[in-house]
């Protein structure tokens, strides 16, 4: 784990997303949205996933790659306090889909960065994680949670 490392990039919070063209913005998306469902699949939490949050590593081309930090309010999903009762230890260690945890809109904070329609879009750029839902799953995320415990 990196504790201090200087990141060279703006976060998405310095940019102005009309500036961007809308299939980079979506890469972002896309990008940030696989890499918090790899660390949430490690049981970590990132209650803190924002703009400012979100740094962006220029490429030289229209494909940057996306740095999430600041890590400082993450809940560790092992931890007892996370869990509200109904949910304790349900899918830990498993991947879960984009489908299930971002139905409904972006993550909050990157709504000015969305021009296009959101579900309709996650359906088709993540549709080749449907395969990994289980109706346990479905059950669970059909109360509109993005996460387990009741902190979320």
């Amino acid at each position: 784990m990196v504790l201090v490392q200087y990141i060279k990039g703006p976060s998405m919070l310095q940019l102005m997303p009309e500036q961007l063209p809308q299939l980079v913005r979506q890469h972002i998306f896309r990008k940030m949205l696989d890499l918090e469902s790899s660390i949430f699949e490690k049981d970590v939490d990132l209650v803190d996933l924002a703009p400012r949050n979100t740094i962006l590593i220029r490429t030289g081309e229209d494909r940057p790659e996306v740095v999430l930090i600041d890590f400082g309010d993450t809940q560790f999903r092992c931890d007892r306090d996370y869990w509200d009762g109904e949910g304790s230890k349900m899918f830990q260690g498993q991947y879960i889909s984009p489908l299930l945890r971002w139905k409904g809109g972006p993550p909050p904070g990157f709504e000015s960065w969305v021009d296009w329609e959101w579900d309709s879009w996650l359906l088709k750029e993540f549709a080749d994680t449907e395969r990994t839902i289980t109706p346990e799953m479905r059950k669970h995320w059909a109360r509109g949670r993005r996460s387990i415990g009741g902190n979320a």
